[in-house]
């Protein structure tokens, strides 16, 4: 139905090492894409690491994408999450602003969006890729919640 998508296409840089990282420690993860969900499934089966989420969201399952906060708000809705304990990674500039609309925190790994002043007070972390993640996350582990983690 998509065509031919190349095996691990969505494997950046530290993606299976966070991945793990983040089942060891037990976090709840969900992707919210502004994608279609049967589409970012398809993507996720092509990882070589079994990627398992608690929820897909996709922009087929919300009326208004991204920059809206809806589909990260459907998101901690469907994990039984307050949203301002949920950090969202991201690589978009409407991605950004949607999670601090959501009133999340967030992480912004440079892909092929650079930083413009429209969306850099809207960062709470930049880092270079998602291996960082888990130096920032073991980093604060101590620290309980995401209000503690923020105010660090």
């Amino acid at each position: 139905m998509f065509g031919r998508i190349q095996k691990d296409c969505l494997n950046r840089k530290g993606l299976i090492p966070l991945f793990q990282y983040l089942e060891k420690e037990k976090y709840k993860l969900a992707i919210c894409s502004s994608s279609h969900s049967e589409y970012v499934q398809t993507l996720v089966n092509t990882v070589s690491y079994p990627l398992q989420f608690e929820t897909i969201i996709g922009r087929d399952m919300v009326k208004y994408a991204k920059p809206n906060p809806d589909i990260f708000l459907l998101g901690a809705k469907v994990l039984d999450v307050n949203p301002k304990e949920c950090l969202v990674s991201e690589d978009s500039k409407a991605g950004i602003l949607a999670a601090k609309k959501a009133g999340m925190h967030s992480i912004f790994i440079e892909d092929t969006i650079k930083v413009d002043n429209d969306f850099k007070e809207a960062i709470d972390f930049k880092l270079d890729s998602l291996l960082d993640v888990v130096d920032l996350l073991e980093e604060n582990k101590h620290v309980g919640t995401m209000e503690n983690f923020m105010q660090r």
